[in-house]
């Protein structure tokens, strides 16, 4: 009987751990793609500039997208823990089945205990992408997007100023017919070339059209005239300048587009960057950059001693400066500086002046240098952090989410969305602020870069023994019913006063 009690206990816990799985999961997967669908929109809305009016490709548009959710999956987990583990939860405490689990003789945290694993599946699963995934998705990205920066946008002239979108050419329209497409008073400049504006053409009417792979535009203008200024030749006679003019009726002109196509950029332009590293890159180039850093600061260092502190003597002011060491023994610098000359002492504080303010100099050039190499350096660290902190906040998250659930006791999108997404907001402008103070090295780097996660952890504990304990620090109906009273007797009280009136 004993063991038949322990196996069916077993199949308990079992059937409970796959039900919390199946409860959690789902919210888990729906709420990531939306958190990834919202830094998604936010990169669009930074870069829609660079990629609206190019004529991308839907291929090249759908690798940007690819590449920047890809660099996006680490911010968006710990947002997906956050929410799923708190709308599981507030839907179990809701419903009162986390009251039947416990009343059954579990315990909260053995009710966690399966969400915990997962939990803490997904902070490693979220490293691992952090570090071998994350570098390439941010090195294509970089790349991709470079590209596109750079790609001139698609041939749209405008009306009432000169276009210079195709090379070599320069073209004005005086107006333009939206039905017709037809343009009016065209003027053309041919720099091809190089040789200045030696060719004009002038036409009264003109149309745009691409080929079919639109590789070429097509530009046909009515009842115009060219102007050519003729190359100088050895029998042109002097302050002589041939011209020739051409009048037409209709004349095609043709611009050759293949130029504008996007051309990828070497990847390896950016593989040294701090974002594209994994953790072992990081630390071969920090011990780089801290090494290359301490011999600069080294360098510096002997060369103001050698050269400003202890500054020699040229060999001009040799004489001037001739001085009898045994004669005046151990004698002070200010008493040896009082017993010169007139004209010896203002050649002294001359000097003096002269070599102070190019120390001083010196000193400001390499503060801004070693400032931006301590930033450069700072930047690699707080790199490495990140592949750590932000996995970590996965775990994290979730301990905070859970009991936040089981506390407020509600579930759905409503009120713990709200309440995930502030809290989110919280944590991630305190890693930010803390990134900012580590980058300027205004404080300790460590600390700054795991500052939030100070914050959250106790925040995490005490929501976890509350919850534990069934004790309600956040009744919102507390706070919802006296609301919904008020309004209710408002809105009957103005129905009372109507029907007054009526009378």
């Amino acid at each position: 009987m004993l063991i038949l009690h322990f196996q069916k206990k077993a199949y308990n816990v079992k059937k409970l751990h796959i039900f919390l799985l199946k409860s959690f999961i789902g919210p888990f997967i729906a709420t990531f793609f939306v958190a990834l669908f919202v830094l998604l929109m936010q990169f669009l809305w930074r870069y829609i500039d660079e990629l609206v009016g190019k004529g991308l490709p839907f291929s090249v548009i759908a690798q940007i997208l690819g590449y920047t959710s890809a660099s996006m999956v680490p911010m968006a987990l710990p947002l997906a823990v956050l929410l799923s583990s708190l709308m599981t939860f507030g839907n179990l405490a809701e419903h009162n089945e986390l009251i039947a689990m416990k009343s059954s003789g579990f315990s909260l945290f053995k009710i966690m205990r399966p969400l915990m694993w997962f939990a803490l599946f997904t902070t490693g699963s979220a490293f691992l992408f952090s570090n071998y995934v994350l570098p390439v998705a941010n090195l294509k990205a970089r790349s991709l997007l470079y590209d596109v920066k750079k790609q001139p946008a698609e041939v749209m002239i405008p009306e009432g100023v000169f276009y210079n979108g195709i090379k070599g050419y320069s073209i004005k329209v005086g107006k333009k017919d939206k039905e017709s497409n037809m343009m009016y008073n065209l003027l053309i400049h041919d720099h091809t070339d190089n040789r200045g504006n030696i060719m004009v053409t002038h036409a009264d009417s003109g149309t745009l059209m691409f080929n079919d792979n639109r590789d070429f535009l097509i530009l046909t203008l009515f009842n115009g005239a060219s102007y050519e200024d003729m190359k100088e030749t050895r029998r042109s006679k002097a302050n002589s300048y041939p011209m020739q003019r051409s009048i037409f009726q209709r004349q095609q002109v043709v611009f050759d587009l293949s130029g504008l196509n996007m051309e990828r950029s070497d990847e390896n332009l950016w593989k040294n960057h701090y974002q594209m590293l994994s953790i072992d890159q990081l630390n071969y180039t920090i011990d780089s950059l801290e090494q290359q850093y301490e011999e600069r600061r080294l360098e510096f260092r002997n060369k103001m001693l050698s050269g400003n502190y202890f500054k020699k003597l040229n060999a001009q002011n040799d004489s001037l400066f001739a001085v009898n060491y045994e004669e005046y023994g151990e004698r002070s610098p200010d008493t040896l500086f009082s017993e010169m000359g007139s004209r010896l002492k203002n050649l002294v504080l001359t000097s003096a002046l002269s070599y102070a303010r190019a120390s001083q100099s010196q000193i400001h050039s390499a503060e801004i240098t070693m400032s931006n190499k301590q930033k450069w350096l700072n930047k690699h660290k707080i790199s490495w952090h990140q592949k750590f902190s932000l996995s970590f906040a996965c775990l994290l998250l979730f301990f905070v989410g859970a009991p936040l659930g089981a506390i407020i006791r509600k579930g759905g999108m409503g009120l713990p969305t709200v309440i995930s997404v502030l809290l989110f907001i919280m944590y991630y402008i305190i890693s930010i602020t803390g990134e900012k103070y580590g980058r300027t090295a205004d404080s300790d780097l460590w600390f700054s870069m795991w500052f939030s996660s100070f914050i959250f952890l106790p925040i995490g504990i005490y929501l976890s023994i509350q919850a534990s304990k069934d004790r309600v620090i956040l009744n919102i109906d507390k706070y919802i019913d006296p609301i919904q009273k008020y309004i209710v007797r408002l809105i009957a009280f103005r129905r009372y006063r109507r029907m007054k009136k009526h009378q």
